[in-house]
């Protein structure tokens, strides 16, 4: 028997997640026409409410994590990781919103931003393996 996975969002969150986008979007779209201020408004209240529905799973998520990995990867490690993805993750949303709103250049910064973000949180993991590596190979 599978069980279901402590860490993950429930079915009927999916589908609170799903209805509030579909009511966002759906709100957007309408005031688009009239007031575009106001859609993009919208569209930022709608992020910011399924940012606020996760965030419960994405500590599960990070402790599920923990103990999957637990001896296996230092503890440090698991904290960069999660650190950059959570910053690609703000990135992307960040770039998807600037894109809805007809600012690709500004998009196009904010996705640069964060990849720079992410190399610069894993930088000192790729020195470890750099030396890791070179260790090894001499």
């Amino acid at each position: 028997m599978i069980r279901s996975a402590p860490y993950s969002i429930s079915d009927m969150g999916i589908i609170k997640i799903t209805a509030a986008v579909i009511v966002c979007s759906v709100a957007a779209l309408i005031l688009r026409r009239t007031l575009p201020e106001t859609s993009l408004l919208v569209q930022l209240a709608g992020v910011a409410a399924v940012a606020l529905m996760i965030v419960q799973s994405i500590s599960a998520v990070s402790s599920g994590a923990r103990d999957l990995l637990n001896g296996a990867v230092e503890d440090g490690y698991i904290k960069l990781l999660l650190k950059a993805l959570g910053t690609a993750l703000a990135a992307k949303t960040g770039a998807d919103i600037c894109n809805d709103s007809g600012n690709t250049a500004l998009a196009g910064v904010v996705e640069l931003a964060g990849k720079v973000l992410v190399i610069m949180i894993c930088m000192s993991m790729l020195r470890t393996v750099v030396s890791f590596t070179g260790g090894m190979l001499k």
